[in-house]
């Protein structure tokens, strides 16, 4: 807990409009992307799938923890990223974006679990879940570079 309260007392200083722009669009892709596959999971459909397996990454017993489709919380963690990002955006308040910038770190994280899982366990490749994992790939590079780039003290080593 005291890593995430030094971590929201970094300011992002002149980070560029476009860098938050990046974020915001590559987080509005995952939410759709991760929507579609939601919507598809509650209606009893597979989508079409014209590169890998999707069927059966889909129905695996990795698709859903307890009763939510990953999809879903795929959905609210994009959706919980954009509403970071437009508070930042209306507010110009550090806190937002910092949030944003750490949440990054966690659906990287995911994503690296479930890209594992793909490859190794399942042995099936959903191209639905890879557009997510390129998605959360790109929000973290970018939120790692931001961060790096552009914060105040503490730094980032220290944080983490």
């Amino acid at each position: 807990m005291k890593h995430l309260k030094r971590f929201l007392k970094i300011r992002v200083y002149k980070i560029p409009h476009r860098t938050t722009v990046v974020l915001f669009v590559t987080a509005i892709i995952g939410f759709v992307d991760s929507a579609y596959l939601t919507i598809e999971h509650y209606m009893n459909a597979i989508p079409p799938c014209g590169v890998g397996d999707c069927e059966l990454v889909l129905t695996s017993a990795y698709a859903a923890i307890g009763p939510f489709p990953v999809a879903l919380l795929g959905a609210l963690y994009y959706f919980a990223i954009c509403g970071l990002l437009f508070a930042y955006f209306d507010t110009k308040h550090h806190w937002p974006l910092n949030v944003a910038l750490f949440a990054t770190v966690i659906g990287f994280a995911a994503e690296l679990w479930f890209v594992f899982l793909q490859f190794f366990v399942i042995q099936a490749i959903c191209q639905y879940c890879m557009i997510s994992a390129v998605t959360a790939i790109v929000l973290f590079v970018v939120a790692m570079h931001a961060l790096a780039k552009y914060s105040s003290s503490p730094t980032i080593s220290e944080v983490l």
